[in-house]
């Protein structure tokens, strides 16, 4: 038997016989552990209490500042939606305008009611160029 293999059934032989004793051991270690909280004073009782408590605030405060931060996002969406079908609607009354005016423009029947005919054609037909621009 070499040297290395003696120390190692040395070894193996002193781990066996202290096996019994890593049980112990850890239940002391765990035990020491959890009563060392129970013997801690009020205040740092209270400090640890504190502590979970602002870690748990903080925690609801990254998720309050995402959640505000995504309805904001929404908002804005919302109120260009409302504002595109705003428009979208006023398109439509002036388209209705454009036609009733082309139509009193072919019923014209002199030149002062064709003028007013056409003037608000003209008129209509700006408001609706501009507003589609808005929209594009």
């Amino acid at each position: 038997m070499t040297i290395g293999q003696q120390s190692w059934s040395l070894l193996s032989s002193e781990f066996a016989a202290h096996a019994g004793l890593i049980p112990v051991v850890a239940d002391i270690l765990i035990r020491n552990a959890v009563m060392g909280v129970w013997r801690w004073t009020i205040g740092r009782k209270l400090m640890a209490l504190s502590s979970a408590g602002l870690i748990v605030a903080a925690a609801i405060a990254v998720t309050s500042a995402t959640g505000v931060g995504t309805i904001h996002v929404a908002d804005t969406q919302r109120n260009a939606l409302a504002f595109a079908e705003q428009r979208v609607r006023h398109l439509e009354s002036l388209m209705n305008s454009i036609g009733s005016t082309e139509r009193d423009s072919l019923l014209a029947y002199d030149d002062r009611s064709w003028r007013a005919a056409e003037s608000r054609y003209s008129k209509d037909a700006e408001t609706v160029r501009t507003i589609w621009a808005e929209l594009s």
